[in-house]
């Protein structure tokens, strides 16, 4: 009832403040307090790319009323029925409160064209340009320096390596600098659920997550900034990830992944953490191959998905890249670790490398190779304490 005053008059006064809006969802939630989310049901912090199915044109949209934040939405729609039902029943929204809040819902155009248009599907030797620079790694190295307290201490709680954390929140939003993506999270969301068939589910899923994320932590919904898939903040968690993995680190009694340093570092350390880092141990590594022999060439197209012990890799008449005691030469790898097997361009040609267990902790930040790819090489230049020369492919370990 409160909330059809607010709702109603944003478009005179403008976004309410997050606070006021936490407190009145959570006054129409009937006392309904939403259980803990399991870590593993959760996907990673920004959608993975669908590399094999095109995404079609959004459907046309009746009577679209002019904005300019964009199109109308129909909420009448069966599937919009159903959500604000689960919101309603499941999750203790008022529904004449998600009537009016969904009233407010906006189809932005641009959404479904960047999905089906992403970064991450070029070739790699382009790909990376976008985000390896001299540029890039002398930011990554001096940003290491300016927060190293910080970082060493996020590093000793969680056990992850700092200069991989400074390479997500590098490619993500330059280390902060470009949070917000420009998009109304929950307008970006609404797009994605009415306009990409093949992201329908997740879209719905994360809608949901997004008004328990606002609940939880006294957010306005109409006032959240993101990127076209969700995304939030300096590290770019989506609202599941952010309930399930971002951490107070600060201890200041709320999660804020935009401005608390801590809580930004901590965060994508303990979401690495989750997903099976391992503190030292290698991300990828460069292996010579002969790809005509059957049982290297069988290797070699099972994807990343799959993974073989790393002493069965080696007997197969694989070898490390490089020579002992130099760049690409590994050195004691404990155990005997499942890896993957990946060939991918570089402008120097083609390059075969191992994958172990920390490039499928990253890869499921991004379901993307190519950014596994060029978070694993960007945290591996930071870490070098040369400075580097040009922007070339580094062959290098971590």
């Amino acid at each position: 009832m409160i909330l059809h005053i607010i709702v109603a008059a944003r478009a005179v006064i403008g976004p309410l403040p997050g606070l006021l809006f936490g407190l009145v969802l959570l006054g129409v939630a009937a006392c309904t307090t939403p259980g803990p989310v399991k870590p593993a049901d959760q996907a990673g912090p920004v959608e993975p790319v669908d590399e094999s199915t095109p995404t079609p044109e959004p459907p046309a949209v009746d009577a679209p009323a002019a904005s300019p934040r964009g199109t109308a939405i129909d909420t009448r729609a069966p599937k919009y029925v159903a959500l604000m039902n689960e919101l309603h029943t499941k999750h203790g929204f008022a529904r004449t409160e998600l009537e009016r809040l969904f009233a407010q819902a906006r189809f932005l155009p641009d959404v479904p064209q960047k999905f089906a248009k992403p970064a991450e599907l070029l070739p790699y030797n382009q790909y990376r340009q976008i985000f390896i620079t001299p540029e890039h790694v002398a930011s990554g190295r001096s940003f290491l320096a300016r927060n190293k307290p910080l970082l060493d201490s996020v590093e000793q709680q969680y056990g992850v390596d700092a200069p991989v954390i400074a390479a997500i929140l590098s490619v993500e939003t330059k280390f902060g600098k470009r949070p917000d993506g420009g998009f109304l999270v929950f307008d970006a969301l609404n797009s994605t659920f009415t306009g990409v068939p093949t992201r329908e589910g997740f879209a719905r899923k994360e809608l949901i997550e997004f008004l328990l994320l606002c609940r939880d932590e006294h957010l306005d919904p109409l006032a959240v900034k993101g990127s076209y898939a969700g995304a939030m903040g300096a590290p770019q968690f989506i609202a599941s990830s952010y309930r399930a993995y971002a951490v107070d680190f600060d201890q200041d009694g709320r999660r804020d992944l935009w401005r608390s340093d801590g809580d930004i570092f901590g965060s994508v350390a303990n979401y690495l953490k989750q997903h099976g880092w391992q503190k030292g141990a290698p991300i990828r590594l460069p292996v010579t191959a002969d790809g005509k022999r059957p049982e290297i060439k069988a290797l070699l197209t099972q994807g990343t998905a799959r993974t073989t012990p790393l002493e069965r890799v080696l007997g197969s008449g694989i070898a490390w890249a490089g020579t002992p005691g130099q760049p690409g030469q590994p050195g004691q790898i404990d155990g005997n670790p499942d890896i993957s097997l990946l060939i991918y361009p570089t402008d120097d040609g083609e390059q075969t490398a191992a994958l172990f267990p920390n490039f499928r902790a990253i890869l499921t930040y991004n379901h993307a190779v190519n950014y596994a790819l060029v978070v694993s090489e960007l945290a591996e230049l930071i870490a070098q304490p040369q400075p580097a020369t040009d922007g070339k492919p580094d062959q290098t370990a971590n």
